[in-house]
């Protein structure tokens, strides 16, 4: 019995239009042999990480559409997290770039990006997440040890702002 119900349930729930007015979705290839590890919207655009591995290396890249149906390799930087306000997108690596640390990158176009903020030796953040006001005019970047980096420009400059969180 409990076996039909949870049937007659996925059915409908399969057949009847969801809750978002949406009424048809339809299945696409990405053009990717693995799946993508997020997905973010902006300004007409979606931008996808993914990672696959290819004859034993591993390869990390960002993917963009406009449609959603048809996705095209980027030079974007490969990205942990990222973020669209103010017509600009914001991406962090998680300690790709720098001296033991990660990195912020900015892009215009969703095509390339430019690195914007690079861990150092005297600067040793590490992001963990990255988020956007809608209209962009603030974006924040958190990190470990509770460490926040915020920009009010676009991502030209980041500044340190005081954590509620301890930072050791």
């Amino acid at each position: 019995m409990k076996s039909r119900l949870f049937l007659a349930a996925l059915v409908a729930a399969c057949v009847f239009p969801c809750a978002w007015g949406q009424t048809v979705w339809t299945l696409r290839e990405s053009g990717v042999r693995q799946n993508f590890q997020r997905v973010e919207a902006g300004g007409g655009v979606f931008l996808a990480a993914h990672s696959e591995v290819i004859d034993g290396s591993n390869r990390e890249s960002v993917r963009r559409s406009e449609d959603g149906i048809t996705w095209t390799e980027t030079d974007l930087p490969y990205t942990d997290r990222m973020a669209f306000g103010g017509g600009k997108w914001v991406g962090i690596i998680w300690g790709r770039i720098g001296a033991g640390g990660g990195g912020i990158w900015t892009s215009s176009d969703g095509r390339t990006a430019t690195a914007t903020f690079s861990s150092s030796a005297s600067d040793s953040f590490w992001p963990l997440d990255v988020a956007a006001s809608p209209g962009g005019e603030v974006w924040v970047v958190t990190g470990y040890n509770g460490r926040i980096k915020r920009s009010t420009d676009q991502g030209a400059t980041w500044r340190d702002v005081l954590s509620p969180l301890s930072q050791s």
